[in-house]
């Protein structure tokens, strides 16, 4: 009865496996900022508030950077 049980299980796993990724690139781009929150104060911050604009380009997985453009007075 065990063996069945196994059989059946892995058989199940095989069908649930694919070679279609869909799109794994979805999360590339540049990412801009919105917003904030939490904290010890439960502040929320945003680039309005602040006036701090920030983007972050994500050309890859291993790629880190970050733009802040400053106060606009």
């Amino acid at each position: 009865m065990k063996k069945i049980f196994l059989l059946l299980f892995v058989c199940i796993g095989f069908l649930n496996c694919s070679d279609d990724d869909g799109d794994s690139n979805s999360l590339l781009g540049v990412w801009v900022w919105t917003g904030s929150s939490g904290g010890i104060g439960g502040v929320i911050e945003t680039p309005e508030s602040t006036g701090i604009t920030m983007k972050r380009p994500c050309k890859n997985f291993a790629h880190r950077s970050m733009i802040i453009l400053g106060r606009s007075v």
